[in-house]
C-alpha cells in the first residue's frame, strides 16, 4: 500500500502505529482494511472529506 506521502504501509507499520494509538489487537483486521480503502485510486480525496467534519 503507498500512501498520499509516498510511504510503504506495512501490516509491521500499521500494527506498531495502531498499538501506539491504543488499539486492540482484534481491531487490527479492521484497521488494514480501512487503510486498504483509503489508499484505493477510486477512494475520494481524504482531505476534502477531513474539511467537512465538525
Amino acid at each position: 500500500m503507498t500512501l498520499k506521502r509516498k510511504g510503504i504501509a506495512t501490516v509491521e507499520k500499521i500494527a506498531i502505529n495502531s498499538v501506539m494509538a491504543g488499539a486492540k489487537p482484534e481491531y487490527l483486521p479492521v484497521i488494514i482494511t480501512a487503510i486498504e480503502c483509503i489508499t484505493d485510486q477510486n477512494f475520494p480525496n481524504i482531505i476534502s472529506l477531513q474539511d467537512r467534519c465538525p
